[in-house]
């Protein structure tokens, strides 16, 4: 699990290769948002971020449920 600041777009991203191969999701990109962020696994094995906002001003939190 990786999360991380695109600076080309100034969005949040996410990646995983738990199939096996890695697939990358934008978590948020409507701003400039994810500069700062943490990524924790927890006890069920899903992705919580929490991440700023620098356009909106706020800090953020989204989860990535399990497939």
């Amino acid at each position: 699990h990786i999360g991380y600041y695109d600076g080309d777009n100034r969005d949040l991203k996410y990646a995983t290769n738990e199939s096996g191969v890695w697939a990358v999701s934008t978590v948020a990109g409507d701003g400039d948002i994810g500069q700062f962020l943490s990524l924790r696994i927890d006890y069920r094995d899903m992705p919580r971020i929490v991440f700023s906002d620098a356009t909106q001003g706020f800090v953020g939190y989204a989860v990535r449920p399990r497939r």
